[in-house]
């Protein structure tokens, strides 16, 4: 009775919690709409709108919808807007913000005008943009397919007779929308920790959560957004992302002003004021699709967002390629303990294309309290001339352990070659209009820009590449002649800092980064201007650093923090590429840099190969899209050797890793279990449609039963003891561990399972009998 007691007064507790996120949510959305009507986004005249790009609904929309929100469907600015475009063709930026309007609104006056005309101009496309085999990057494609199952549903709801096609391409949409959903349960997301597209990978998810008839498909769309919710937790780090990035607009030099940024403020801010780093409207206004939804990220998600209450974690897990061909391509690393969260990653990405300068490999997110931005530092080689820690060098090389990382940057000799070897497989014309408006080269057939576009307009005969005809997105960067095998590290313009030799500890608030040069003995920088600490060495040899963060009160005062990091044992070499260092805690970290292996790049808008329109993209493509082979370069190795306490870790493309795997949050095999206690919750994607415990989409509480099954598990919470009804004969049992192993299993035996031996925690109870099963995710309290 003391225990049920117990329980019940958490339960209360959690219930209480809730409420006051809710609260605290519904103030952050307030702020945000209110933002949003104050917002200019160019308009030429009062309430009118700026219709001269392809795309600016995008932005108007989310501001359309703030009105509508403020004063109900009725708005005259809103209903104003909505009336302006109605004959325009739309694409994936502009299908979620209308599929939500129409949905949303379906009294708004303007709605009920014009909304025939808005579906009727989206089932008319019938190129590259079309809703049901567009083209394009992840977002593009979860933005358009998700729209598009809704844009029939609403046309078959509404319009019954006048959009024969509706049903048929509904089936092929839901089969798109369960099977890529599932996908994401393999593999992870292709843009990974995107700030700049993270939100728009999310809001027509958010749509198909909120509008969606086919409870299936609203469990698909929930199951994809408790990725997500999951994913951004654990990489907001007071207001910013913590870790590397698939494709970003930042790269050390965070300004906290890209969509996903303001979302996780939406989500996860502690506060209740506006975000520190101010409102820049054409980002955050993709908030507002959150901010209308009725989906909210799972409690244990709240709680992994905020760093600041928890132990220190350690995350290691794996994402699958840009198109899920290969399963747990690239590998990746996240530490936070408390006060800043250092996250990195590891891929064959090569980094010779216009591709790669949209990946940031690692960023260190440093507190610098609730109400202030934090600081954001990263560092790279300088293949490139840029300095912004944005985009992968080719011969640069990064190793992480917890709050260690490592940089390493050798440039062979022969790397103009290299480059000179991918630039001739591009084979663009180089238009002089910038990189936005480079054509392929047609006396090149052979080659992959010309290659892609004889594909892709067999794919789609009245296609145009961003409105272009003869555009590609093949592009190729630029070698950097001057300095080329310099490392550095892009950090605040803070002041104070310790240095001597060839170590440097910078005071950043409440952590002190401890900096361990390869080659340079530079005196630090001054000024307050953000400024870069450089490594330099001739090519063939390796610059780089050892960065090490820690938290201000594990050592009285920065000398005794940099006489600690002046005497861990060391070793570089700067020839063979080694790299050894013996942590405070004594591990001994070894990296090598690999001159050896291949290299790919990411394709963002897809390369050659398939010659019909794919309606299965991303989830399971009918015909690979193909790359350049670029097997036979030398010196173009991408994988770095790593060793722990001289046990190897396998960072190959080919080993296989959990997609998420840290403290209290597991995903491998399509299964998923996060939190603790009345918090945890668990997703089973094993089979053709999710399975969430609790089970939200039903009245029963933690139970989902397969077929007809009277089989029931109870008590939850138990204290070692569960009793099993509706059962005769043999049944079997499955209890399972939160990182998905089976933990141990048997027949049921006098209808109990018994539990005695194991610790408390939350487990996930399989039960098979009379030709029927359940699960129950269970709480087991000694």
């Amino acid at each position: 009775m003391k225990t049920r007691l117990l329980f019940s007064m958490f339960l209360f507790l959690c219930a209480m919690a809730f409420s006051q996120y809710e609260s605290d949510f519904q103030t952050r959305a307030i702020l945000l709409r209110d933002a949003l009507i104050a917002a200019d986004f160019g308009s030429p005249g009062l309430g009118v709108p700026n219709v001269n790009s392809i795309d600016d609904e995008k932005h108007y929309w989310p501001k359309a919808i703030a009105w509508f929100e403020k004063n109900g469907p009725n708005d005259d600015t809103a209903n104003r807007w909505f009336s302006l475009c109605y004959t325009r063709s739309p694409f994936h930026f502009i299908y979620v913000g209308t599929v939500r309007i129409l949905a949303l609104y379906p009294t708004a006056p303007s709605v009920v005008t014009y909304g025939k005309d808005y579906i009727t101009n989206a089932f008319n496309r019938n190129d590259n943009y079309n809703f049901v085999t567009n083209e394009g990057t992840e977002n593009h494609i979860n933005m358009s397919r998700t729209s598009g199952y809704l844009y029939c549903q609403l046309a078959k709801e509404r319009y019954p007779a006048d959009f024969p096609k509706a049903d048929s391409l509904k089936s092929v949409l839901k089969q798109w929308i369960m099977d890529y959903s599932k996908a994401v349960y393999n593999n992870g997301t292709s843009e990974w920790n995107s700030s700049q597209y993270g939100a728009y990978n999310i809001v027509g998810w958010l749509n198909l959560y909120d509008f969606a008839t086919d409870v299936d498909v609203r469990k698909a769309a929930k199951a994809v957004l408790d990725y997500y919710a999951i994913e951004m937790a654990m990489n907001w780090s007071w207001f910013a992302l913590a870790g590397a990035e698939c494709r970003s607009a930042k790269g050390a030099d965070v300004d906290g002003k890209q969509s996903a940024e303001y979302l996780g403020w939406l989500w996860y801010s502690p506060a209740t004021t506006a975000p520190p780093q101010g409102w820049s409207p054409k980002e955050f206004s993709q908030a507002m699709h959150a901010a209308t939804s009725s989906y909210r990220p799972p409690a244990a998600a709240i709680a992994l967002s905020q760093k600041q209450n928890l132990p220190a974690g350690w995350h290691e897990y794996s994402r699958g390629s840009y198109l899920f061909e290969q399963h747990s391509f690239s590998k990746h690393f996240l530490y936070y303990d408390r006060c800043f969260a250092l996250g990195s990653f590891i891929s064959e990405f090569g980094g010779y294309t216009g591709a790669s300068y949209a990946v940031v490999p690692w960023r260190l997110v440093v507190s610098r309290g609730n109400s202030t931005f934090p600081y954001t530092i990263s560092g790279n080689g300088r293949a490139s001339s840029s300095t912004s820690a944005r985009g992968l060098s080719p011969y640069t090389q990064i190793t992480q352990y917890k709050n260690v990382l490592i940089l390493m940057t050798k440039t062979p000799s022969n790397y103009q070659q290299i480059y000179d070897a991918v630039r001739d497989s591009c084979a663009i014309v180089i238009n002089g209009c910038g990189s936005g408006c480079n054509t392929f080269d047609a006396t090149k057939p052979d080659k992959w820009s010309a290659k892609w576009h004889r594909d892709f307009k067999l794919r789609f005969p009245n296609g145009a590449f961003e409105g272009i005809a003869n555009k590609t997105p093949v592009n190729y960067l630029s070698v950097n002649t001057s300095r080329t095998n310099d490392s550095y590290l892009s950090i605040p313009g803070v002041l104070t800092n310790q240095h001597s030799g060839n170590v440097t500890v910078v005071d950043l608030d409440s952590v002190w980064m401890g900096v361990i040069y390869f080659n340079s003995s530079e005196a630090f920088p001054v000024g307050t201007a953000r400024k870069r600490l450089t490594d330099s060495a001739s090519v063939d040899s390796m610059s780089g650093f050892i960065v090490e963060v820690v938290k201000k009160s594990e050592y009285s005062d920065i000398n005794t923090y940099f006489t600690a990091l002046n005497g861990r044992t060391r070793y570089i070499n700067r020839s063979t590429g080694i790299v050894r260092y013996t942590t405070a805690e004594g591990v001994v970290i070894e990296s090598r840099y690999q001159k050896t292996g291949v290299f790919s790049e990411p394709i963002f808008d897809w390369g050659w190969g398939p010659k019909t329109a794919d309606p299965a993209m991303f989830a399971n493509p009918t015909v690979k899209f193909l790359q350049p082979d670029w097997s036979s370069i030398a010196n173009a190795g991408r994988i770095p050797y790593l060793s722990i306490n001289s046990t190897p870790v396998n960072l190959a493309s080919s080993a296989d890793w959990p997609t998420l795997n840290g403290p209290n949050v597991h995903l491998d095999n399509y299964l998923l279990t996060m939190g603790s206690g009345a918090d945890s919750i668990a997703i089973d994607y094993t089979g053709s449609v999710p399975v969430f415990y609790p089970d939200i989409f039903t009245e029963s509480q933690n139970v989902k039963k397969q077929g007809n099954s009277s089989i029931n598990i109870f008590p939850n919470p138990t204290t070692g003891q569960l009793n099993v009804t509706g059962i005769s004969g043999n049944a079997s049992y499955d209890v399972i561990g939160t990182t998905g192993n089976v933990i141990t299993k048997g027949m049921i035996k006098n209808n109990v399972i018994n539990l005695a031996g194991l610790p408390s925690g939350v487990y996930i109870i399989k039960v098979a009998g009379n030709g029927s099963s359940t699960t129950k995710l269970i709480t087991l309290k000694k």
